[in-house]
């Protein structure tokens, strides 16, 4: 299932192909260490500030993002872990400099063992794999130092 057989570059080209980049890119967090994945991704804060978009054409954007990331992801050959999609996302939210935060979280079950996950948010936005994380709870968020405060200013 080639990409450009079935026209998935011919549209939005430019934005698929950076995400199919991210995504191979970001498989690399499980081979290096995780001091150098924190510098990536930022500082880690238990709740970070959630800052706002600044106007629509940001919110467009960050949507872009996320359709983009799960449009190729499903493509490719091998499976995309969330940790793999949620770092590409938010390497692509942060070279729009837009505010994405990468969650951590686990779940606890007696009956099951330890699991975990990852998903990305931008302000208010769910950009991936926001579906499950209700299921998890949240123990670390990493955002970058570069982005805005919550009151939409620079940090």
């Amino acid at each position: 299932r080639a990409m450009w057989r079935i026209g998935l570059l011919r549209n939005a080209r430019g934005l698929h192909v950076e995400a199919a980049l991210s995504l191979v890119v970001a498989r690399l967090v499980y081979v290096v260490p995780f001091k150098w994945l924190t510098q990536l991704l930022g500082t880690v804060a238990p709740s970070p500030l959630l800052a706002a978009l600044r106007d629509d054409r940001e919110r467009l954007q960050a949507l872009r993002v996320s359709r983009a990331t799960t449009a190729v992801a499903d493509f490719f050959p091998w499976e995309s872990s969330c940790l793999v999609r949620a770092v590409a996302a938010c390497v692509m939210l942060r070279r729009r400099g837009l505010p994405g935060v990468l969650h951590c979280g686990v779940r606890l079950d007696a009956h099951a063992p330890l699991t975990a996950h990852a998903w990305v948010t931008c302000a208010d936005m769910a950009i991936v794999g926001t579906e499950t994380a209700p299921n998890y709870a949240p123990i670390a968020a990493f955002s970058a130092s570069t982005q805005r405060r919550a009151n939409g200013g620079p940090q």
